[in-house]
This record gives C-alpha cells, structure tokens and sequence, in this order.
C-alpha cells in the first residue's frame, strides 16, 4: 500500500490518520481500524532522509546499510564472541588462514545465485573486493587498512577454483580481517551484470547507485530518495523463500505520524518513535513494543580548524557542559539512549562503561576564564530529526551558561553528512555506527588520522572530518591492529579510549536503543544489536 496516493485514496488515507490519532487522545482501542496492510507485504515507516548512493563500495549511512543487508551477501555473517561462534558461514562455507597468518583463503559455497540467474563464484568475490578498493571511496579503508591498494589489489586478492584468496603484507588480528568480511562494503555483486552496466570506466558505479546485482534473499523493486523503497522477494534463494514476498520501507520522519499510522494499520512497524508515542501504544494491546540496545553511538564534535573550538580548555570545557543524565532522562528520549562515555559501544568486548563527565557549569567556566577565553558563538550543524533537534536545543541552553552561543542549523542527513565530511562545520551532532563488530572500526574511526591535510579528504575517518591529528593514539591503534592475542588487544583499546576521552574533539554522549512498535501478529522482527540491521527475511506475519 503507497503513501504517494491521489485524490479519493489520499483522502481516505488522512481520515484514518486523522481517526488514529482521535483514538489515541480518547485512550480508545483500535482494533477495528487495524491490519489494513497486504497479507503478503510487510509495510515499515522509518527516517531513512540520510540514503544516497546504493552502491555498496560507496555507501556509508544507515538506512542505506539495512537495504544493502537484505539484497546483498557477505563472504562471512557476525556471529558472537561469548558462547559460540564468531563468525558464521555466508558466501563463504568455510575459510582457513595460514600458519604465519597472512595467507586467507575462502571456499565459496555452490549452489548460490545472483539474482540475474548468474552463479556466486571465487571470480565474483574477488572482483568485488577489487572494485571496493579501486574505486577508493569511503568504505575502501575497510580493505585499504590491510594494505590492499589500486596497485596492488589484484594480485594481493585473486581466485583459484572455487577459493578466494587474500594475501595480506603482514599479518593481523585474524578476527580483525574476518569481521571487516562482514560488512556491507565487501558484499559480493554479480561481476557479470556490474560490467555490462559499467561507462567509462565506472566499475559500474553510476549504474550501482540506483540498481542492485546482488544475492541477497531481496532484490530491489524500486527507490525513491527520500521516499522510499521496495523490495521483492526471490523465490530462488539458497537458503530457501521468505515468508513475506514484499517489503516497504516509507520515509516518516514525524514520530506522531508513525503512531497514527501504525494504529490505523496502514504500516506493520514503526521504528523512530518518541518515548511519548511508545508509552501510549505500549497500551494499545493490539501493539506491542520492542526496545533494544543497538550499538549506535551519539556524539558532539568540534572541528579543530576552527580558531576557538581548536583550543583544549575549550574542548575540555564542552565536555563539563553537557547535561548528560538530564537529557536521557527527559519525556521527550526518555527510555531512547543510555549515557555513555567512550568510542566503542557497550557491546564490543573492550568498551569503558563508565561515566566520568557530568554537567558542571563552574568548572566549565574556570576552565573558559584560565584559557582566556571570551564569550564566542558558533554553529552546531544538526540533523533534522526530532530527537536531534531536542538534545541540540538542551545543549544550547547548558553552553549558554558558560557564555557559549550556539547558533542551530538544522537540514537533512544528507545534507548534513554532505558538509561533515567536508569539514565544512563548526560543531556537529551527529551519530556513528560501526560497519563490523570489531573495535578497531570505531578506532580507526574516531582516533585515527595518517593523513590531517584537507586534499587528503578521508571521508570515512571521523578524525579527519574534525581536523584532528591523534598523534601517539592513532599509533596505539596501529599496535592494537595488528596484535594476534585478543586479550593484549583489548587492553590496548581501553587504554585508548581513555586518553581519547579526555583529550580529543568528540563528546561522546549517549548509546541509542532502538524504540520499534509493531502489530502483534508480526513476528522475527528485532532491529537491536550492535549493527542495527534488520534481516527482512526472518520477518512473518
């Protein structure tokens, strides 16, 4: 059922809104206005304002990643590190690593297809892996970090039979490789149908950015930036059909709409929900609430070339200026977040799970007045999301005490993300999660920058967006990089995310839960865990 309706239907649509929400207010059931959706199609309302290019060696948002998940394959699927294997087969049914542990080989599994029909072979992998690397856009760091470069890739990654080959410089942390396997990045796409589409030379990126060559269960129907998308089934898939043949996704980025919506049933889901909205469908029994940590992470950021935000008493002072268990406890994201202090969230093994800052208004001010440091305004660049706009609004008003002004620019996530990664900010509120579950993700992320010039323009490096220059830490990360001893690796990381705490550009505030209200006759449907990523295919109703 489309949300882009005329006429009569588009009328009938706002009278059901408009019914949803007379029924909220009067505390009424709505059982007789629920299940409008298809029997055959799962209908979800998100904010999914932040998507771009769908090709998976250039995409690095959020939503755009979810729909990735569901129509391409990795080599490898995460699994857990405690109690049981941490990683799984995907394209991959088995793997190996050599005694000097730089030799990595993958034993594709038969019977896989694209969904041009095309067999999933050692050739596909390994040309995808390449593309990811010499089209050198943000998630090539994935693969680069290994010493992967344009010029070397294709003899450093090649196929023999049915095996798929990678030969590192130098050894790592074997989980370290394997877990960058499972991001979506390194998807493997139907070598054959990518080239066909490719122009002038493009690897087929522009064709890439609109379409789909993947093996995934789903294949895309369609997409509409900023509106939405939809998914079809494959009938064909080696793991077998899917209970539901069609998936929806809509861009709804009011939380009271998604409400009205989901009580109407005119969608099975509603996933960005105020904490108002779950606490009153949470009374609705034909809905029922899931809440769930994710591994999303929400930060401040400064950008260091700027000539106040660059000195270290105000850096230091931000983080004193920040109302941390005041705003997680607000109506408005109360039950949305958890305070939390440091890069790696609660989750990935290594993570500081305690909370030293606090808001102390004096202190930032003594720490402002030994500095020498006048009252100064500057813009904070902000997503216009609800719950962004409302934890901008609470850090102007705790940075006003201090003689900090915040001007507030609030625009799309595109358009946010857009002047981010071209350091084109002063403070940024933003949000980061991390690709695979491995702690130097996040690491190489936030405390890690080889390279501080601007023509160097890494864009996948939070450090660079903020003209930050780790020095020793990116060193320390480096060092943790490349340890093969789990244990020795996850003191390195605590270490580092100490010091990065207390001396670099970022605020680290809170760890986002992810609040999803659902009908109660949908079943398989969790969006928690460290990636945040739902499988659509293990969704029934």
């Amino acid at each position: 059922m489309s949300f882009s309706l005329s006429g009569p239907a588009r009328a009938l649509v706002a009278g059901c809104i408009s019914a949803a929400i007379t029924l909220s207010a009067a505390s009424s059931p709505a059982s007789e206005l629920l299940a409008l959706t298809p029997a055959d199609k799962f209908v979800v309302a998100a904010t999914i304002d932040d998507m771009g290019t769908l090709d998976p060696a250039a995409a690095y948002e959020f939503s755009t990643a979810e729909l990735l998940h569901n129509v391409y394959e990795t080599l490898l699927i995460g699994g857990s590190r405690d109690g049981g294997d941490r990683f799984l087969p995907g394209l991959a049914e088995s793997w190996e690593v050599s005694a000097e542990g730089t030799r990595h080989s993958f034993r594709i599994r038969t019977g896989a297809r694209f969904a041009s029909g095309n067999p999933v072979t050692a050739a596909d992998a390994a040309f995808s892996l390449h593309r990811l690397v010499q089209l050198g856009m943000a998630p090539a760091s994935i693969l680069t970090q290994f010493g992967f470069t344009p010029d070397n890739v294709t003899q450093r990654i090649t196929e023999d039979g049915n095996r798929l080959l990678l030969d590192l410089p130098a050894a790592v942390a074997p989980g370290l490789l394997h877990a960058a396997l499972t991001a979506t990045a390194t998807a493997v796409v139907d070598r054959e149908t990518v080239l066909r589409n490719a122009v002038s030379g493009d690897l087929g990126h522009a064709w890439l950015s609109r379409a789909t060559a993947g093996s995934g269960p789903y294949t895309l129907e369609s997409f509409s930036s900023g509106f939405d998308y939809v998914l079809t089934a494959r009938a064909d898939h080696w793991r077998g059909p899917v209970p539901l043949p069609r998936v929806r996704v809509h861009h709804v980025p009011s939380s009271t709409t998604q409400r009205a919506l989901l009580q109407v049933g005119l969608v099975d889901v509603a996933r960005d929900l105020r904490p108002g909205d779950v606490a009153a469908l949470a009374q609705t029994p034909e809905i029922r609430v899931h809440s769930g940590l994710t591994g999303e992470i929400m930060y401040l950021a400064a950008n260091m070339g700027h000539p106040v935000l660059s000195d270290p008493a105000v850096i230091e002072a931000m983080r004193w200026l920040v109302d941390y268990e005041g705003m997680a406890s607000m109506p408005e994201l109360r039950g949305s977040r958890i305070v939390h202090q440091a890069f790696l969230p609660r989750g990935i093994a290594p993570a500081l799970e305690d909370t030293p800052f606090r808001l102390d208004v004096a202190r930032a001010r003594a720490l402002l007045d030994d500095a020498g440091i006048a009252p100064f305004e500057v813009t904070l660049l902000v997503r216009n999301v609800e719950d962004r706009i409302t934890v901008a609004r609470a850090l102007r008003d705790s940075f006003a005490q201090a003689g900090i002004t915040l001007r507030i620019t609030a625009m799309s996530g595109q358009e946010v993300l857009t002047r981010y990664r071209s350091r084109s900010h002063d403070l940024v509120l933003e949000a980061w999660i991390p690709e695979y579950a491995d702690p130097h993700f996040n690491a190489a992320a936030f405390a890690r920058n080889p390279d501080n010039s601007p023509e160097a323009a890494a864009a996948g490096s939070l450090a660079w967006r903020n003209s930050y220059a780790p020095g020793q830490l990116g060193a320390m990360v480096d060092n943790a990089f490349a340890m093969r001893d789990d244990d020795a690796r996850d003191d390195l990381y605590r270490l580092v995310q100490g010091e990065h705490r207390s001396s670099a550009p970022f605020v680290i505030m809170f760890q986002m839960i992810e609040q999803s209200a659902m009908q109660t006759h949908v079943t398989g449907f969790s969006s928690d865990g460290i990636l945040r990523r739902v499988s659509f295919r293990n969704v029934s109703k």
